[in-house]
């Protein structure tokens, strides 16, 4: 009788066993089952992988936007230059720091700060300070060729310019610089030659040079794209310098 006990037992004990080690292994394969459906029904999301800025024409250029990407999370650009940018409320600065905004949204901050006066007095009012409080990583300068034009030698528009520069990388040594002319007018030919000379400084000092002044038209037609006075493009001529730039960064 005892053995007979013990015998039921140990089959009673295998039986338990069996059964439980089946019930475990369909609840798993219930339960992976489950989250393989889940997987399948919640589509996954893509990551991020291609650049903001991969559009972007120049090589250093866009190296430095994306270099700002990593440091600080956005790209600070700066535009600075004469009242030809116009002001805060209408212009080309505007329009670029708009276009530029629109495009790269969070990814970019644009400041745009315009300056009624020479290079000479720029530097001499202390107005670099301006710039540097908004720690650019790429600068779109304008370079006051207009403002300078009978009023600054050529070669100091340059040493101003190279200030302007120079206190800019103090704070930020990898610096994207562009340079650029303020719009052509008619009958300047003293003017002209400035502008040719900025584009020889800008290729001595190997910064990215906007040659704006090919997509304009004919000097006979020019007064058609800028304001009455000639200080600033109209319109016409904002859409044109605009394009421009613009073009550079793949917009």
């Amino acid at each position: 009788m005892k053995y007979i006990t013990m015998l039921l037992l140990t089959i009673f004990t295998v039986l338990v066993l069996v059964f439980g080690q089946t019930y475990w292994s369909n609840q798993i394969e219930q339960t992976v089952a489950t989250e393989n459906e889940k997987e399948q029904a919640e589509p996954k999301k893509e990551e991020k992988t291609s650049s903001p800025f991969e559009n972007v024409k120049e090589d250093d250029l866009k190296s430095a936007l994306e270099k700002a990407i990593s440091k600080h999370e956005k790209a600070n650009i700066l535009i600075a230059g004469s009242k030809a940018l116009g002001d805060q409320k209408s212009g080309l600065g505007l329009t670029i720091s708009q276009e530029l905004q629109r495009s790269f949204e969070s990814d970019v901050t644009v400041s745009f700060i315009d300056f009624n006066g020479t290079s000479t007095q720029l530097i001499e009012e202390g107005l670099i300070s301006n710039y540097q409080d908004a720690k650019p990583d790429v600068l779109i300068l304008e370079a006051l060729t207009l403002a300078d034009n009978g009023n600054v030698e050529v070669e100091d528009n340059h040493d101003n310019i190279s200030t302007i520069i120079e206190e800019l990388q103090s704070i930020n040594e990898d610096l994207s610089v562009i340079l650029m002319p303020t719009h052509p007018i008619p009958n300047g030919p003293i003017y002209s030659t400035q502008v040719d000379a900025l584009k020889e400084f800008a290729a001595e000092e190997h910064y990215t040079y906007i040659d704006h002044w090919q997509a304009w038209p004919d000097e006979a037609e020019l007064m058609d794209y800028l304001k009455s006075d000639k200080s600033a493009p109209n319109e016409k001529g904002i859409e044109i310098w605009s394009k421009e730039v613009l073009i550079l960064f793949g917009i």
